[in-house]
């Protein structure tokens, strides 16, 4: 289950944080006002760049979206940039796509 998706400088949305509920979420809004861009966060969170609607150069260098969902109870963050992404378990980096992965998850929320 997603529980929650962090975005920092992603499109459109400067800072956003977004809590989900357990069962059926349901995003609304005008047109234009980055629905879509929600879905296209949490794809960019686990699948990296190929998840882009366009071209990674195309973003602002400073894109990030952190991830927190749990699985068989397990709690997990993702955080992803243009360069590179971690995987925390707890406050622990259980994988990592940076040159030099830290050794405990950076704190990207709020």
């Amino acid at each position: 289950m997603i529980n929650s998706l962090y975005l920092k400088h992603f499109v459109k949305h400067k800072e956003v944080h977004v809590d989900f509920a357990e069962g059926v979420n349901h995003i609304c809004g005008a047109n234009e006002a980055g629905k879509s861009l929600l879905i296209e966060a949490i794809s960019f969170a686990l699948f990296g760049s190929s998840a882009l609607r366009l071209p990674a150069n195309t973003y602002s260098k400073a894109t990030s979206v952190t991830l927190d969902f749990e699985v068989a109870g397990s709690k997990y963050r993702l955080n992803r940039t243009l360069s590179g992404a971690e995987l925390c378990l707890k406050d622990s980096v259980i994988a990592s796509g940076n040159k030099r992965p830290a050794a405990t998850c950076s704190a990207r929320r709020r």
